[in-house]
């Protein structure tokens, strides 16, 4: 059980909270570069936030794959455990993402002529 409780604690929430955290920063430098370009993919730096972004999201599919197949294997006989992981893994990214969607459809690119500034 120890070892489940570290697995969760480093793995699902300190590594994946990170990816999570460096997806949402790296889409917010790509609304920025599409405010100020025209275009997400391409910028300053050609094609390397697109090609970050992708790769950041390859490899949250993946860890997050790895952490539902081992929390399915920690928590074999431990029911109660199993569906409190399992909608810790399903909820939180479904909520982050609803709330970063809202963030940006209804307040950032509306306003985003008031936001010239903060965005140069």
């Amino acid at each position: 059980m120890s070892e489940f409780k570290r697995f969760f604690l480093f793995y699902n929430v300190c590594f994946l909270g990170t990816l999570c955290s460096s997806l949402i920063i790296n889409v917010l430098y790509l609304l920025k570069i599409k405010l100020t370009y025209g275009l997400w993919w391409i910028g300053p730096f050609g094609f390397l936030p697109g090609g970050t972004y992708i790769a950041l999201l390859v490899m949250s599919v993946i860890a997050w794959s790895v952490a539902c197949v081992k929390t399915w294997i920690f928590t074999k006989g431990i029911l109660e455990l199993r569906i409190f992981c399992f909608l810790y893994l399903l909820i939180s990214p479904t909520v982050v993402g609803f709330v970063f969607f809202l963030l940006i459809k209804l307040i950032l690119l509306p306003n985003a002529s008031k936001f010239s500034f903060a965005l140069t």
